[in-house]
């Protein structure tokens, strides 16, 4: 991956004693953005940049009503044509100096600078500034949030809100859908060292704003984008000092009840690459949408019933399990119980064709109709669980997430006709929303689980320093066409 030398070392033009020399710039005349070029080569890919930098800011300021860009000593936002630390097919963002620019906001906002190689091609370079532009105005934001995902995973997001029409990050997405055992606070260089894999899988995380932001909002980034990082904000956070909303307290706000929300999610990544796909998750008309599909624990046949299945990565906090059923016959039911680690609290979730269920609880019975049945449960986090414990914090090693035991049987049952919990019919769902109501009651509490012994197995946060460093596309990649962060 071209870029991971200069992530690992940290560098940046401000850190390598200022930015480099150029051959001139052009500015915008709608807004205070304007692209430095270091050839005279690139004089004219500064007029897609500026172009690019205008539709982006009109999208993500001006109608999702995003923290503007906070502008440097001399007034500007500035990008970057280069190749001055920015490899081929890469781009990234790094704050000016990291101080809080303006007190008494509720922000904790930095001037941001782009670099971007200057030999992208330019329907590519118009996604690659809608990418860089939204991290410009995540430093202007909050510049210290730790988690990884958000920042990425909210900046792909935007690739596709800005250009809807432009094929955009389905790759990524396969690398979200490919280790749902991660979670929301994980990333790509954690998978790799426990796969093997490269993976780019906090890019792939827009999944999770693209559902947030149509089942509560409108669709447009509004509320998955601008309004996700506005409730993750808070005033001149330094270094070293607990983050306070973080990430979950952000989704909380943003859903009501994040716990619910993310049920949610584990029935519409179930559909996901299906004949259900949701509407919301046609990424481009160019790859199948099957290539998305959900990665499962088990594809069980119901007359092997029953089966219980161990994960072989065990879920961290937010992660989830999936397991697949079929053969199961029209009016034929199953359970799934699951037994799991005492301290977490899990939630179970099942989905056929556009009717589903979910209930915060080790179990959840269901009737089929005979399609396939997708299914599984969620680790919700223990009681005291806080995405950013206060030693997590910009530049430094954070404490552990932690993963928990967990296995899953399924099995037949035999139900009474009238009773109210066999799950018969779910819920009928519109694929383009993701909103799902449960029929069971399942915003109500925890649940109670038998333990199967407790092993917990850590992980240590990336250091914040690399948030933007992280190249993307990397041509070395397979599966992958080019990089930025």
């Amino acid at each position: 991956m071209i870029c991971e030398t200069m992530a690992m070392m940290g560098l940046s033009f401000m850190g390598a004693g200022g930015p480099p020399d150029i051959a001139g710039r052009k500015e915008s005349d709608l807004y205070p953005v304007r692209c430095n070029y270091e050839l005279v080569s690139s004089a004219d890919k500064c007029d897609v940049v500026i172009e690019a930098a205008e539709i982006a800011w009109e999208a993500q300021v001006l109608q999702a009503g995003h923290q503007p860009p906070t502008l440097d000593d001399a007034g500007w936002v500035e990008i970057y044509l280069t190749d001055n630390l920015t490899g081929p097919w890469s781009a990234w963002t790094m704050c000016d100096r990291f101080q809080d620019a303006v007190t008494g906001d509720g922000m904790n906002s930095c001037p941001a600078y782009v670099s971007i190689h200057p030999e992208i091609p330019d329907q590519d370079m118009q996604t690659y500034v809608a990418h860089e532009f939204n991290h410009v105005l995540q430093f202007a934001t909050d510049y210290s949030e730790p988690a990884y995902l958000i920042w990425e995973a909210t900046a792909s997001a935007w690739e596709g809100w800005t250009y809807p029409s432009l094929p955009s990050y389905v790759s990524y997405v396969q690398d979200f859908q490919a280790d749902p055992w991660v979670g929301l606070m994980g990333d790509g260089m954690y998978v790799a060292s426990v796969t093997g894999r490269w993976t780019f899988y906090e890019y792939g995380g827009a999944v999770w704003n693209m559902h947030m932001d149509n089942a509560y909002g409108d669709g447009t980034g509004w509320l998955g984008g601008a309004q996700l990082w506005a409730a993750a904000a808070q005033e001149g956070q330094p270094p070293g000092v607990e983050n306070e909303p973080d990430i979950i307290d952000a989704y909380d706000a943003i859903t009501g009840d994040w716990k619910v929300a993310l049920l949610e999610l584990s029935i519409q990544r179930a559909r996901m690459g299906t004949d259900y796909n949701p509407d919301w998750a046609v990424f481009t008309q160019d790859i199948p949408s099957a290539s998305t599909e959900i990665s499962l624990e088990a594809q069980l046949d119901a007359a092997d019933l029953p089966v219980t299945v161990t994960p072989q990565y065990m879920p961290f906090e937010t992660g989830s399990v999936f397991i697949q059923v079929t053969g199961l016959a029209q009016g034929e039911s199953i359970e799934l119980t699951l037994q799991g680690d005492p301290e977490v609290s899990w939630g179970t979730f099942v989905t056929e064709a556009l009717q589903s269920n979910f209930a915060m609880e080790s179990s959840i019975t269901w009737t089929g109709s005979g399609g396939d049945i997708y299914l599984g449960c969620a680790n919700l986090g223990r009681e005291d669980f806080d995405a950013d414990p206060s030693n997590q914090f910009w530049g430094s090693f954070p404490g552990e997430l932690e993963q928990y035991d967990v296995t899953l049987t399924v099995q037949r049952v035999e139900l009474a006709t009238d009773s109210a919990d066999t799950g018969e019919g779910g819920t009928p769902q519109e694929p383009d929303t993701g909103a799902l109501d449960s029929a069971d009651g399942s915003k109500a509490g925890g649940c109670s689980c038998s333990s199967t012994g407790s092993r917990k197995h850590g992980w240590l946060l990336l250091p914040a320093l690399l948030f933007l460093y992280r190249g993307r596309r990397g041509q070395g990649a397979p599966a992958h066409h080019g990089a930025r962060s």
